[in-house]
């Protein structure tokens, strides 16, 4: 499989999902629509889905530890896992920014203070391995980062529209990356070609 294949089959299932979110009948006895919670557990399946097919292309999770409460805990060490990474802005990788979640977690710290689980701030941020990185990696994490958002805005009584909005964006960012430019180039070529003719 290609990330482009990937992408593709992304986008098909995320449309899916946004079709699938309805506006509520505003607490009527017979409405009938997919609660918050149902929708929660569907995209949050989505997402891990995702992210375990995009580690074949060199897209990772990464787990940093900004404190714990141990004396020689330094910086922000790193979860071992798949990735490899060793160190917090390890070269091998683009550290995009995007963050799927931000505060306090129960689990042991990678400084390796302890092995028994402790609560403290962590971070994760998902990562592109170097090596062969496009522009259709960077917009699978965007659109990975879209999902998240979504997720975190599938709370109880919070508005179904901001899921759906999140779920959008997903889109728009997988077809400028599924399709060969993206629409703001097309128009800039459309523009400058109908210029040429008059």
């Amino acid at each position: 499989m290609k990330l482009v294949d990937l992408l593709i089959e992304m986008r098909t299932d995320i449309l899916g999902a946004m079709g699938s979110v309805e506006d509520s009948s505003g607490g009527l006895v017979w409405d009938n629509t997919r609660p918050n919670w149902s929708t929660r557990s569907h995209l949050q399946d989505l997402f891990n889905r995702y992210l375990s097919s995009g580690a074949q292309f060199g897209v990772f999770s990464v787990v940093r530890h900004c404190d714990c409460p141990d004396k020689r805990h330094s910086g922000y060490p790193v979860s071992p896992g798949s990735h490899g990474i060793k160190e917090w802005r390890d070269k091998k990788f683009i550290w995009t920014g995007e963050q799927t979640f931000q505060g306090e977690r129960l689990m042991p710290c990678a400084c390796g203070a302890s092995t028994k689980p402790i609560k403290h701030n962590v971070i994760e941020e998902l990562v592109i391995r170097k090596h062969s990185a496009t522009k259709r990696h960077e917009c699978f994490v965007q659109a990975l980062s879209c999902v998240q958002e979504a997720i975190d805005n599938s709370g109880e009584k919070k508005p179904r529209s901001a899921i759906r909005e999140w779920l959008l964006y997903a889109v728009l960012q997988l077809n400028d990356s599924i399709l060969p430019h993206t629409v703001d180039e097309f128009i800039k070529q459309r523009r400058a070609a109908n210029q040429g003719r008059s």
